[in-house]
């Protein structure tokens, strides 16, 4: 089975990868409703970073934004320190693996987020623990020059 690209032009194909991102679009789908069960997200991370390992780098950039806005959303969702940790650590191994130039882009979004919420919103705390959690996370992994 494949699906259509962004611009509905050729056929994506389901690779592992693109299926247990699939599976993450559903959780985080169903996260909107009631938080996300934590051991169902573990699970899931866990054998997205495996698929990570064993997927080609053309596979990974195809559904790479999928899987980044995936995460993000799970982040913002508000999620356990554990998931936090995989869904960060998967991020970074997408992008570096994937297309790196979106870190910039992710940490812009996430920054801007809290900046609008924070004065919007009076947001849960998890939830600006989760954002700030990730944002470290890319802090560490990619350098200082990322969030300032």
């Amino acid at each position: 089975m494949a699906k259509r690209g962004v611009a509905g032009g050729e056929p994506i194909p389901l690779s592992r990868f693109g299926a247990l991102v699939a599976q993450l679009e559903s959780v985080v789908a169903s996260a909107r409703q009631k938080p996300p069960d934590a051991l169902l997200c573990f699970d899931l991370l866990s054998e997205l970073s495996s698929a990570l390992d064993e997927a080609p780098k053309d596979t990974i950039q195809l559904w790479q934004r999928k899987c980044e806005d995936a995460l993000q959303s799970l982040l913002v969702f508000g999620a356990c320190r554990p998931v936090r940790r995989l869904a960060s650590s998967a991020m970074g191994r997408i992008i570096q693996k994937g297309d790196a130039i979106s870190v910039y882009s992710r940490a812009s979004t996430l920054q801007g987020w809290l900046v609008d919420v924070k004065r919007a919103d009076p947001m849960t705390c998890s939830q600006r623990v989760n954002v700030n959690a990730h944002n470290y996370q890319k802090k560490r992994n990619h350098g200082n020059t990322l969030i300032s």
